[in-house]
This record gives C-alpha cells, structure tokens and sequence, in this order.
C-alpha cells in the first residue's frame, strides 16, 4: 500500500478489536510503483502467508491510461497481475474473475493472494437504482464506496472539493468515474490524503471492498495455520524454535 491514505485505512481494518487481525505481527513493505512481482522468488523461498494490495491501472491499446470498462479491449500496466497472480493481462478478465480464484496454496504450508479494484454498485443519486462502478486506484475507490461523505463535504477544499463538485455534475458511475480519473492526473495524491485525514477520522469511512476481502482473507489464512499447530506444542513453543527474520526496508 503506497498511498498514505490506504496506509491509514487498513491500520484502522489491522486495529479493529473484532478481528483476529488485531493481535498479529504483520509486516507491511511498501513499494513503490507496480512492482510487487519483483518479491515473488523471496516470498516463495522464505514461505511467506503474503496479501499483496495493488491497482487495476488500466491502459488502450495505445498504452494510455484510461479509466477502467468493459469491453473496450483494455489491458492492465501493472505487472504483477500479470506475471504472478492471477497471471492475467486484460481488464476484462481481471474484473470477472471470481475472488476464489485470486489466491494459490492454502492447501499449503503458506499461501499468496492479489487484491486490486473490483466492480462494486453504487448510486450516484440517493434513491437511484445501485449500477456497476469501475475503479482504477484507490483513490477513486475510496471515493465510490463513500459517496455521501463527499457528497456532503460543502465545506471542503482542494481535492475534496474537486470530487465533490464532480459527484454533484455527474449522472451516472461512468461519467463519475472519466471524470475523477482527469482529477487524479492533476492533484497531488499525497494532498488528497492529507486533505482527507485532517477532515475525516479514516475510522468513519468505508474501506475500499477489495482491500476489505483481502484482509478478511488474511485473517482467515492466520486462523488457519493457528489451527496446524497442535496446543501442546504451541504451548511449548520457544524463541529459539524460529527463524528470525528482519523486516526489508529497502523498495526494489
């Protein structure tokens, strides 16, 4: 998770008493850019449960970026959907591919999962009928799954504003999304977080779906490898029965 925001936003879903997530040691390497793939081999070799958190980052056939849809023949930037998990390449494919299918060996002794922008329903309008959204990045994520917030945000400013006044222009998803898409390429996603953080405690908003299943996954996968080691051995665990290593900070 390279942004601030997404940062602050899963150690909210980390933090949460009621998940099993609260008492682990977890180690977050942030890296910037697409380039998680570049881990594979020392994630493999070392064994590692691993959740990696990335974007759609959607491109034409010219290799522009664009704002994600269906069936235009797009492709994904972003090499790690596409060189190690799910080892997928179009858009297309990437947004229908069911979410069992995002992850590979929990049968063993650790397991890898991928979670990128899926589709989710919103409503642009209070008593509209929800349609499919399509994001990009998280930014745009987090604004589709919390659209009252910015909706009513009459007194914000800088980026805020700016999606605000786009929610209030916009009639439909599609039309929302091409025009947060144009916003991203001109703001400062670091000011937007900061905008965000200093207006709203990320505790009050929604977290994106997809960040939200990954670490659901997460848990369950920690639950799980608790359940492999038998209580009198656990009971008998020592420091020196495990192999330490040292947290990487450099980025690759």
């Amino acid at each position: 998770m390279p942004q601030p925001l997404a940062q602050r936003c899963g150690d909210h879903q980390f933090g949460r008493r009621d998940t099993g997530l609260y008492q682990r040691y977890l180690t977050v390497l942030e890296i910037g850019g697409s380039h998680a793939h570049r881990f594979k081999g020392l994630v493999s070799q070392l064994g590692l449960t691993t959740l990696v958190i990335t974007d759609l980052d959607a491109i034409n056939q010219d290799g522009q970026s664009v704002q994600p849809a269906r069936g235009q023949n797009q492709r994904t930037a972003n090499e790690t959907p596409k060189t190690w998990l799910p080892k997928l390449s179009t858009v297309d494919e990437l947004i229908d591919l069911p979410e069992n299918q995002k992850s590979f060996g929990e049968a063993e002794h650790f397991a890898i999962r991928v979670a990128y922008q899926r589709p989710v329903s919103v409503a642009i309008t209070a008593g509209e009928s929800p349609v499919e959204s399509l994001a990009r990045t998280f930014e745009d994520s987090l604004v589709f799954e919390n659209l009252s917030y910015f909706h009513n945000a009459d007194d914000a400013v800088g980026a805020i504003a700016k999606f605000r006044s786009a929610i209030l222009e916009s009639a439909d998803p599609a039309t929302l999304g091409e025009a947060m898409f144009l916003i991203l390429k001109k703001i400062s996603k670091a000011s937007f977080a900061l905008d965000l953080l200093f207006s709203k405690e990320p505790a009050e908003l929604y977290v994106p779906a997809y960040l939200a299943d990954g670490l659901a996954w997460l848990e369950k996968q920690l639950r799980r490898k608790d359940q492999e080691i038998p209580d009198g051995a656990r009971s008998g665990l020592r420091l020196d029965d495990f192999h330490i290593c040292k947290p990487l900070r450099g980025i690759m």
